[in-house]
């Protein structure tokens, strides 16, 4: 699991703001509530962007955070 991702039901409206806003489709509404498909899930953020009512709450593994001081001088051609 990359990290987790919870839907506060007390606050949930069920606008369906975050339904339409997953790239993943792994939103779908369950008795007018935000439910997450955890197999489709890729924490990208993009519900909690769209949750007007701050109903999503997501945290992310540290193996997720990346050191880049490492990549210094790395210069990218096209």
């Amino acid at each position: 699991m990359a990290g987790s991702i919870t839907i506060l039901l007390d606050k949930c409206t069920g606008c369906t703001l975050c339904v339409k806003k997953c790239p993943f489709g792994a939103i779908h509404m369950a008795n007018k509530k935000a439910v997450i498909d955890m197999n489709k899930c890729t924490f990208c953020g993009a519900c909690v962007e769209a949750c007007k009512f701050v109903a999503i709450e997501i945290k992310k593994d540290a193996a997720l955070r990346r050191n880049l001081d490492a990549y210094k001088d790395v210069w990218v051609f096209c």
